[in-house]
């Protein structure tokens, strides 16, 4: 019984220790003098969801219909969620603090992140402007406002460390005359 359960624990310690995710920042990117090619070989995911938004009001129509004037009119909605812990990967950069970073396959759909302050913080989504009170973001060619917190999440990733010890030994037997 105290095998299975020395077992158990250094299996669930194993686990536990898996690479966590952490932030990706300006400061990280600096220490670890990381190149846009390095970028494109990390997998990144999302810290939480992102929600794009948009509206569009269709045309209307008009007809007659048993001598009443019969006007038609409607507006679709366009969502794209992203969730939380979404794997993305870096296409390319835009500037030097900032990326491009792709969710799914397609023309255009991309978001960019960067660090919006260049104080060496997180990397958040950044918006490309504000109208009507509510910042938006390009995503597949069309204009999508960012739903609540959308803009406040960041990109994190996954390091280990590895820390390399060699160690020679040997045994002495001694010197007899």
């Amino acid at each position: 019984m105290n095998r299975i359960t020395l077992s158990l624990i250094v299996l669930v310690v194993s686990f536990a220790s898996c690479s966590p995710k952490i932030q990706f920042t300006q400061a990280v990117k600096e220490q670890n003098q990381l190149t846009e090619e390095e970028m494109k070989k990390l997998q990144f995911y999302t810290s939480a969801d992102i929600v794009l938004h948009r509206n569009q009001k269709d045309e209307s129509d008009k007809d007659t219909d048993d001598g009443e004037l019969v006007i038609t009119s409607g507006s679709s909605t366009d969502q794209v969620i992203i969730p939380a812990g979404t794997p993305g990967i870096v296409v390319g950069t835009k500037t030097e603090n900032t990326m491009m970073v792709r969710f799914e396959p397609g023309e255009g759909k991309y978001l960019v992140f960067g660090d919006p302050r260049n104080r060496k913080g997180p990397y958040q989504l950044i918006p490309e402007g504000e109208k009507g009170g509510k910042k938006y973001v390009t995503y597949a060619g069309k204009k999508y406002s960012l739903s609540g917190t959308s803009e406040y999440v960041s990109l994190t990733f996954k390091m280990k460390r590895l820390n390399k010890v060699r160690r020679d030994e040997r045994v002495v037997k001694g010197m007899k005359l």
